[in-house]
């Protein structure tokens, strides 16, 4: 398992991701989906990160995961997501 990770590493590196020392970059990557893919493929949203369009969790799905992951941080993260997901709302609905 180990050598996979590395592959991973240096395959993210070779397109130009920095996940070492980056906190606004950083990259969960799961052994086991958190949920079915074809879910989180359709929900998911296209956003423009430096030039690259990459597929990004939809908020609804983020939520769930952090929620199942239960740490200290992704708890604090819920709170931000769920204000995120009232202020795009009012901004729909304006």
């Amino acid at each position: 398992m180990a050598f996979n990770i590395r592959q991973i590493f240096t395959a993210l590196n070779e397109v130009g991701v920095d996940y070492v020392g980056n906190p606004v970059r950083s990259l969960d990557i799961f052994v086991k989906e958190p949920l079915p893919f074809d879910a989180l493929t359709n929900a998911s949203v296209a956003m423009d990160i430096d030039g690259t369009i990459v597929r990004v969790a939809s908020i609804g799905h983020l939520i769930l995961m952090k929620q199942a992951a239960g740490r200290a941080r992704d708890l604090d993260d819920i709170a931000k997501l769920k204000q995120i997901e009232i202020e795009r709302r009012a901004n729909d609905d304006a």
